[in-house]
């Protein structure tokens, strides 16, 4: 490898851990305004980490949680479900999963709708 492409390479590689840490950044922000109650600004914050990084299983999860806590149990099932994807054996992932698709069943029993 040539000195130009090991640079490159060493540049390539710098900026994914940066947009990983600035993932994470926004992954913890997302948590705080979670538990504060804000859940869209939480999303807004889960939305730009995994722009950051797609396959940030973590950010699914907790962005799914707060799409539930706003009644929206489609969008909070597919962020659990992507989860999934990424980490079959994310046990969190799974519980809240399961927990969303009971939810949803129980209001479309209630609703009649089956």
């Amino acid at each position: 490898m040539s000195e130009k492409q090991e640079f490159q390479w060493s540049e390539i590689t710098a900026a994914g851990r940066k947009n990983v840490s600035i993932a994470v950044a926004f992954c913890v922000s997302g948590d705080a305004w979670l538990r504060k109650g804000h859940l869209d600004r939480a999303i807004e914050d889960y939305d730009a980490a995994l722009t950051m990084e797609p396959s940030f299983a973590e950010a699914l999860v907790n962005r799914g949680n707060a799409w539930a806590r706003k009644g929206d149990l489609r969008r909070a099932i597919a962020d659990f479900n992507a989860a999934l994807r990424i980490n079959p054996r994310d046990a969190k992932a799974r519980k809240n999963f399961e927990l969303a698709v009971q939810k949803r069943s129980e209001g479309d029993s209630k609703s009649g709708r089956n």
